[in-house]
């Protein structure tokens, strides 16, 4: 699916959406965004989004990883989100343009049997 929104008569985001539910047992959803036109020269933006797990039927969704990448003018950050396949959290990695690789293990009690925001939409689709 692709998204075009504009504001004010201006073509101001494009973003892109990909769903693969081919596999049996697994998944995975894609979003890219960018922002567009004079918008796009302003403020030149764009991101991708994606989460790959496991079906656990077929309305029910537990993520593996979900990426999150930024680019602002030049700049990456990525943020991965690393799950085990009981629902618990395993950490968060956090890469930017420049910077060295940090990784942070929250505490289990606020993280585990949590979702993505791309999982919790494919459920919510479902």
């Amino acid at each position: 699916m692709v998204y075009e929104v504009y504001a004010g008569g201006l073509h101001a985001l494009q973003a892109e959406l990909t769903i693969d539910l081919t596999k049996p047992e697994t998944y995975s959803i894609d979003l890219t965004a960018q922002t567009r036109g004079l918008l796009g020269k302003l403020a030149p933006w764009q991101g991708t989004f994606e989460s790959h797990g496991w079906k656990e039927d077929e309305n029910r969704f537990r993520p593996e990883l979900h990426r999150s990448t930024a680019i602002w003018k030049g700049e990456e950050e990525i943020k991965s989100y690393n799950y085990d396949r009981d629902g618990s959290f395993k950490n968060l990695v956090i890469s930017e343009t420049g910077k060295e690789k940090q990784t942070e293990t929250p505490d289990s009690a606020i993280t585990d049997q949590t979702t993505d925001i791309l999982s919790a939409t494919l459920e919510i689709m479902s």
